[in-house]
């Protein structure tokens, strides 16, 4: 799908007339054309989450025989990954796992981790006000296994504690994409809302947000968006240590139904405890998180790769 004769010579050409002090990199897909590039020419390499992780991960999901497509493709960006990785100046990832990964690749090579982000003049402003209590979790897409079964395991292991002791709470899951049809019957006691384009609908002084997500997942989404907004946010151990929060005010950690049944009570019934943990958070992303901070990151290293 990247492979472009064109694309090759137009860029083969621009090299030839043109001085460049750097290149960068913005995917595993345009390595192929960067391999053959001067030497003496430095390259930022951005793996992000590293490609063939997700191919791998598509992989295990899928049955025979279209899991050996998906392994092959892995396998092939594996070995331009690892070319790609000796190759440049610097490598930059967005979380330690994949930081680990790109080391294994090529180790002693220079390499940074800067997420993606939160752009946080989106969600600045006052919280609006509402007076429904409201739990939100949010979806890359319900129409994806793992986040369907993870959302179906939440309607049925924890929505009805929190029922049973706040009845009127509206439990809302948002999914960036349409359900396909007969999906959403399998989320009982939620609102299924689909797709969504604005979260700040549900984003009010009443809302707490839910990121249970273990090692996959739009964690930006789930996380971050919902602190930046100045709303509490739940999330599990291993969604926590991915995104590399260290403030545990910052965030309210829970794992299994009845730790996070538990601490959504807490916060529904407790106004004083969410505002505060919605500001913590808020400062917190905005310290670490922003599209400013990322920036600035990216930018100190595309200075350093250049000199």
């Amino acid at each position: 799908y990247a492979r472009s004769g064109a694309l090759r010579t137009r860029l083969e050409d621009r090299i030839r007339r043109s001085a460049y002090d750097l290149v960068f990199v913005l995917s595993s897909s345009m390595i192929q054309y960067v391999l053959d590039l001067n030497a003496s020419i430095p390259v930022v390499m951005d793996f992000a989450g590293v490609d063939s992780e997700w191919w791998l991960a598509q992989a295990a999901r899928i049955a025979y025989p279209a899991t050996r497509f998906f392994n092959a493709e892995a396998s092939r960006l594996r070995l331009a990954e690892a070319a790609m990785a000796r190759r440049a100046a610097w490598c930059v990832t967005d979380s330690s796992p994949a930081d680990a990964i790109v080391r294994s690749l090529a180790p002693g090579g220079k390499t940074a981790i800067i997420p993606s982000g939160v752009d946080l003049e989106l969600f600045t402003g006052p919280t609006r006000e509402s007076k429904t209590r409201t739990v939100v979790l949010r979806a890359s897409s319900l129409g994806s296994e793992p986040d369907l079964h993870e959302a179906e395991q939440f309607c049925r292991n924890v929505v009805p504690r929190i029922r049973a002791r706040i009845p009127e709470t509206r439990v809302v899951l948002a999914s960036s994409d349409s359900i396909p049809g007969g999906r959403a019957g399998r989320l009982l006691g939620a609102e299924v809302i689909a797709p969504v384009t604005d979260p700040r609908q549900f984003f009010h002084s009443q809302a707490v947000a839910i990121g249970l997500v273990g090692s996959g997942g739009d964690l930006r989404r789930r996380i971050l968006e919902p602190m930046a907004a100045g709303i509490p946010v739940i999330a599990g151990t291993k969604a926590i240590e991915r995104l590399g929060i260290e403030d545990k005010q910052a965030i309210c950690r829970a794992d299994g139904p009845d730790d996070v049944a538990q601490a959504l009570i807490q916060l529904l019934e407790d106004p004083i405890r969410r505002i505060e943990f919605g500001q913590r958070g808020k400062a917190y992303v905005t310290t670490n998180a922003s599209w400013t901070v990322m920036a600035e990151k990216m930018a100190g290293i595309i200075e350093r790769a250049a000199q």
